[in-house]
Parts: structure tokens; sequence; C-alpha cells
């Protein structure tokens, strides 16, 4: 696949699935009216794979050759046994979003707010283009999206 094939994909899918930047709103949203909507954040707190062998490997001394061998949620169970507290994510954005997209968005666990007047993404990077973005790029290329001309997005 060529990057102008890619790049286009992406313009695309932003076009159809990213609707609105809402920052704005929904920060007024979670801080003035309802603190309890920041429970409703899904993918709120950092569970990576990345955060907890961050953690295994410079805040406890269990070898590395142990936990390396282990699965994931083995390995979140030594972490969290060990004292490993998942931190939020920082969301510097928060961004209107289609259903499909959200969906698509939390199976990358990226942040994702839903409540009754929308569903919002909460990007975790700012100052740049989201069609840079690295989790619309490999979103894109995961599910094929509009790779088959004018047809609708895959599910």
């Amino acid at each position: 696949m060529s990057n102008n094939s890619l790049l286009k994909r992406i313009e695309l899918l932003i076009e159809r699935e990213i609707l609105a930047n809402q920052t704005l709103l929904v920060q007024d949203l979670l801080l003035k009216n309802n603190p309890d909507y920041f429970d409703l954040i899904q993918n709120y707190y950092d569970e990576s794979t990345e955060a907890v062998e961050e953690f295994l490997l410079y805040e406890t001394d269990i070898d590395s050759e142990i936990w390396s061998e282990i699965d994931f949620f083995e390995r979140l169970d030594l972490a969290q046994e060990n004292g490993f507290e998942p931190q939020p994510n920082e969301i510097y954005e928060w961004w209107l979003v289609s259903d499909w997209l959200a969906e698509k968005l939390n199976e990358f666990e990226q942040p994702i707010l839903e409540t009754d007047y929308g569903i919002w993404w909460g990007r975790t990077t700012t100052g740049q283009a989201i069609k840079l973005d690295w989790v619309i790029q490999q979103l894109v290329i995961s599910t094929d999206y509009a790779k088959f001309g004018n047809q609708e997005q895959p599910t």
C-alpha cells in the first residue's frame, strides 16, 4: 500500500468519523457539572503493556527474565502485587466521534467517554494533525478503512 493511498484513507476516516473538537464542552462537563463523569471514561487509567513493564523494570527488584516469560494478565497481577497503580492518561483534547470510531478506538485502549449527550475520544496527543497520530494510522491499516473505494467502512 502506498503512503499516498494510506493518507487518503486516513483523511477520509477523519472527515467521516471525527465530528467536532469539543474539548471545552467536555472539560466543563467533567469539571463543573458532574465529576462522576470521570468514572464513565473507558481506558482512563493506563494499564498498557508498556506501563506494566516499565513499572516491573524500574520499580521492582524482580528479574526481567521471570516476568518476560508470562502472559500480560499474569504480568499485571505481579505488578499489582508489588504496588503498581495505573496512572490516568493525560487527555489533551476531546473529540466528538461516531459510534463506529469509538468502538475501534476502544479496542486500541484509547480513552472514550460515552454519555447521553454523545461519545468523545480523549486524545492523548496534541500539537500535531490527527492524521499523524499513531493510533489513527494503525486503526486505518487494521480495519482496511475505505480500502474499497466509496463503499462503507468495514465493521
